[in-house]
């Protein structure tokens, strides 16, 4: 898990971001699956409005840093916010999806280091991907699906987005 990476690749997404018909912005449409983060354990180091192949860049200027300020592509789209601006940024963006009914996914990096040497903390549960679940309880034979659970993601649900996967049928 994000061997040699300085930094890594997330995604942030809210209930907040609905735009439309559309369903929740996710890298690959969430096809591979994800992992849910446990907040307060994971440590950030910015986020972006798009992709950015997982590395921060240069930080959005202050003055970009503001809620009245409207989010504009040219100016916003490619530099990084620090992670205490991470709630009017996201605010801004949302704004500006919802006005066009344009929904993109962000990218938030984390400190993969961090990341490595807290493990499985920084992990609330797994999502979509029954096989790197398995793996992950394996590699901490501590943790159970109770602990950490596999959990379904319907990406068009935007009320009641996760669920428990029960692939006995017990549920």
């Amino acid at each position: 898990m994000l061997k040699n990476r300085p930094d890594a690749s997330a995604n942030s997404s809210s209930t907040n971001q609905r735009a439309g018909s559309h369903a929740f912005a996710l890298f690959n449409g969430g096809a591979s699956g994800g992992i849910v983060f446990r907040p307060g354990v994971t440590k950030i180091n910015c986020g972006k409005a798009a992709d950015s192949s997982g590395h921060c860049g240069a930080r959005c200027p202050a003055s970009r840093n503001k809620a009245e300020v409207p989010w504009n592509e040219a100016a916003d789209k490619l530099c990084a916010w620090a992670p205490q601006d991470f709630g009017v940024s996201l605010r801004r963006i949302t704004e500006h999806q919802i006005e066009y009914k344009r929904l993109w996914y962000n990218e938030i990096i984390i400190d993969a280091k961090h990341w490595r040497s807290h493990l499985p903390d920084q992990v609330e549960a797994i999502f979509n991907n029954p096989e790197n679940h398995r793996r992950f309880l394996a590699a901490f034979p501590h943790l159970t699906p109770e602990s950490h659970p596999h959990v379904l993601l319907d990406a068009t649900n935007w009320h009641s987005p996760f669920s428990m996967d029960h692939p006995d049928g017990d549920g």
